[in-house]
């Protein structure tokens, strides 16, 4: 039988990707037997805490500062204490990095996992920036830093650099074709839109459902379940570039259009992987007009050649995930 772990679990709190990847982990770290307690920042607090024993933390802003090194350090101090009075048997840090330095200070094992890793761990295909992928490499090693496993999470299989480390695929979400041909548009913006990109919208797509947390009135603020719903029959998808939503529109072979901020490194060489599928299009949000759009819902209705062939990791990442915290148990026995 096997032995039944202790995990805490920190969430950084920026976007659904974070929350949407653990909630599905920690489904799975229960149904082997494990016990589970959440740690998350802001977005991902309301996702978990009907699923999952959570404690709300302070998530580091994406973005070095006097602010974040205090924070952090404070954020290290309060992981130490949780860990010494709960003695969790692996610590996983979602990109949360105190939990992390946490974890290697009081000697508990650690899984590193998150879709920013893919930069650090995998090889950069070839024709992509180099200084972009770069700066998201070293973020990313930042963020894993003390980690004893990374797993790297990506929608699209790539060279692995580190031998030590794991890429795996994003959970997708599947839908029958007869839906996507007969469903409508669903936009979804992490930071918000404003009136000229939902008019661009809503001029190409009147009965598009636009989910976004900022916005004009009609916006709907994001919900998980209601944001499901529509993607479940969505035959297109207007989107920020986020590596979680991209995985599953390729994995239910939904095309979207994704959009990226000026100076957003990861989500513009997540955008720029899409287009390489031929399952998107990509382009920055501020270029992004009704001509842009209109095309790209023509070639959704009109497909040039059957869907191409996609080369995406085999492992389910909470798969992998769980493997790691499993084996660096055992190590530590």
């Amino acid at each position: 039988m096997a032995h039944t772990l202790d995990i805490h679990l920190y969430v950084h709190g920026r976007g659904r990707g974070h929350a949407s990847r653990a909630l599905h982990l920690v489904a799975g770290l229960e149904a082997r037997g494990h016990r589970v307690q959440a740690f998350a920042g802001c977005d991902a607090v309301a996702v978990l805490r009907d699923h999952v024993p959570t404690t709300a933390i302070q998530s580091l802003p994406p973005s070095a500062s006097a602010q974040a090194l205090a924070r952090c350090c404070s954020r290290v101090r309060e992981s130490v204490g949780r860990i010494v009075q709960d003695r969790p048997d692996v610590v996983v840090s979602d990109g949360d990095l105190p939990s992390l330095c946490a974890a290697r200070l009081t000697g508990v094992p650690s899984v590193a996992v998150g879709h920013g890793l893919v930069f650090l761990v995998c090889a950069r295909p070839s024709g992509l920036p180099r200084l972009p992928w770069w700066r998201e490499a070293m973020k990313a090693g930042v963020a894993s830093f003390g980690a004893d496993r990374r797993v790297a999470v990506n929608f699209l299989q790539l060279p692995l650099l580190d031998p030590g480390a794991v890429l795996a695929a994003p959970r997708s979400v599947d839908a029958p074709a007869a839906l996507r041909r007969e469903g409508g548009v669903v936009a979804y913006f992490r930071d918000g839109l404003d009136a000229r990109l939902l008019g661009a919208i809503r001029e190409v797509a009147p009965t598009a459902q636009v989910f976004a947390p900022r916005g004009p009135k009609e916006v709907r603020r994001p919900d998980r379940d209601a944001f499901a719903q529509a993607f479940g029959q969505a035959r297109a998808v207007i989107a920020t570039a986020g590596s979680q939503l991209i995985g599953e529109c390729v994995g239910s072979r939904t095309p979207l259009f994704a959009v990226y901020r000026r100076g957003d490194d990861e989500q513009r060489l997540n955008a720029e992987m899409l287009a390489r599928t031929r399952l998107g299009r990509a382009a920055r949000i501020d270029t992004v007009d009704a001509t842009m759009l209109r095309a790209f819902l023509e070639s959704v209705e009109r497909p040039r050649g059957p869907l191409p062939r996609i080369a995406v990791p085999m492992l389910d990442a909470s798969i992998a995930v769980i493997d790691a915290c499993e084996q660096l148990a055992r190590r530590r026995r």
